[in-house]
Parts: structure tokens; C-alpha cells; sequence
């Protein structure tokens, strides 16, 4: 993240997202708790203007307003903290690929951007009980979205 005190700007990067679905593949339990408190640290900065890793057009938009404005506040901080409370709940109970994406898009029904993350997951989670229609991984479970160490650091399968 980059913190520019003399505009009162942060470009949070991938710790926050808005209109756009999280990205949850590569995160764990452990992980999206770390996520939190990074969070929670951003909204200490009181930040005039929170730049998101992702957002829609109507986001730039108010961007592109708050670079001339010095009253205008965004922050996309506590979208993506309650997007990623949210999530941690329906991975703890949901018990197939198609209730996750199910309550997730119930939840987040105009969030397009990288919509497909949320099926790929669902595969990767609940492989036995993910419809085929879902959008098909880019590559064989265990040789995707591996860290530069070989390792997948995503939640486990849950089936």
C-alpha cells in the first residue's frame, strides 16, 4: 500500500476492492484475518480518498471528482471488510459449490467484476458438487494459483 499524507490518499492495492468481487482463492482462514486487521489499520489513516485494487467506472468517477475536490471522502474500506466478514461465514457453513456462489451473488447481486472468481472457487472448494456449468478452472486443481514456492495457499478442499 501506498500512504500519501500530504493529499490524505491511500492506494490500498488488492487489500480492497469495490463493485468488484474479492478475491478469495489464494486467502485461508489465517489469511483472511491477517486481512482484517490490515483493514482496520486503513481506516486509521482516516484517508480523504481510498484507491481501490479494483472498482467499476462509477468508482473512477468519484476518483477522478475527489482529485478536485478536498471535502469529497471515499473509502472502500468498509465494503470490502464487510465482503470479506461475509465471505468468511458462508465458507464455514456453506456445504456445496452452488450454495457458496449461491449466497454469495445473492448478497453481491450487481457485483460483475471478476465474477467468474466466484465459480472457480466454488470448484476448487467443493469440486464433487459444482455444477459443470460453472466456469472451468484455467488449469488442473494443484498445478493452479500456486505462490512462487509451488504451494497453494488456499483454503483446503471441503469435500
Amino acid at each position: 500500500m501506498v500512504w500519501v499524507p500530504s493529499l490524505v490518499v491511500l492506494f490500498a492495492t488488492y487489500v480492497t476492492f469495490d463493485d468488484w468481487n474479492v478475491w478469495f482463492i489464494e486467502s485461508n482462514v489465517e489469511r483472511r484475518a491477517k486481512w482484517r486487521v490490515a483493514l482496520d489499520r486503513l481506516k486509521s489513516f482516516e484517508a480523504r480518498v481510498v484507491i481501490p485494487g479494483h472498482c467499476s467506472e462509477k468508482v473512477l468517477a468519484v476518483l477522478r471528482d475527489a482529485a478536485q475536490k478536498t471535502s469529497l471522502r471515499y473509502s472502500c474500506v468498509d465494503g470490502t471488510r464487510e465482503y470479506v466478514d461475509f465471505y468468511e461465514e458462508v465458507y464455514q457453513t456453506a456445504r456445496t459449490g452452488s450454495e457458496l456462489v449461491e449466497r454469495i451473488r445473492a448478497r453481491y447481486p450487481d457485483v460483475k467484476g471478476n465474477d467468474f472468481a466466484i465459480e472457480w472457487l466454488a470448484r476448487l472448494l467443493f469440486p464433487k458438487s459444482s455444477p459443470k456449468w460453472f466456469c472451468p478452472l484455467p488449469g488442473p486443481p494443484g498445478e493452479i494459483f500456486l505462490n512462487p514456492s509451488g504451494v497453494y495457499d488456499g483454503d483446503p478442499t471441503r469435500e
